[in-house]
């Protein structure tokens, strides 16, 4: 167990199974478990990374994928008999993402300088139709956050798809719940398209 959370919102535990201790600043694979305690929302599975910068860490999630159950009916024994042939896909699809992580090393941004990539950032926001996620204020922080002790570093110091996915994540854990997801997820599909 990476950490246990729990609010308004419900029960949120942070797993991992990759058997080694969390070291900072390197990705690991995870799986994070939510559960409405009211029984009103949802019981999820979501595969993701989790990289060790403070209590929070950085995250990434997959794509979109997350697996749900809806508290339709109060049966556990159907939920917990999905959530168990849910773990090894999203087991799966959290290495997968990690290898993306690994790749983005290799891809090295075209700026150089912290005048360039503002505006470099802009431009990529605009194209991926992520405008509604990242404002003029987010770009201009995540662009501080690339050179955060935390985001990766590939050779010769210059920055990587995967600096970039770590400043956004690292910049997202200062939005809500529900930005912050969509921040981590959109860092996500940075890496895997």
């Amino acid at each position: 167990v990476i950490s246990a959370y729990r609010s308004t919102e419900g029960l949120r535990l942070r797993l991992t199974a990759d058997g080694r201790p969390v070291k900072v600043g390197e990705p690991i694979r995870m799986l994070e478990a939510r559960n409405s305690e009211v029984g009103r929302g949802s019981a999820m599975v979501i595969p993701g990374l989790f990289t060790l910068v403070c209590t929070n860490g950085m995250h990434h999630w997959s794509k979109e994928e997350v697996f749900r159950w809806t508290h339709l009916r109060a049966d556990p024994k159907r939920i917990a008999e999905e959530l168990r042939d849910a773990v090894g896909p999203a087991w799966e699809q959290a290495a997968e993402l990690r290898s993306a992580w690994r790749r983005g090393l290799a891809v090295v941004l075209p700026v150089e300088q912290d005048e360039q990539a503002e505006p470099w950032l802009t431009e990529l926001v605009r194209r991926l139709r992520m405008g509604h996620l990242l404002g003029k204020q987010l770009v201009e922080d995540v662009v501080a956050h690339l050179d955060h002790p935390t985001t990766a570093r590939p050779e010769r110091g210059r920055w990587s798809l995967a600096t970039l996915t770590d400043a956004i994540t690292l910049r997202a854990q200062q939005e809500a719940l529900v930005e912050r997801f969509e921040l981590e997820r959109a860092a996500g599909r940075l890496l895997e398209g």
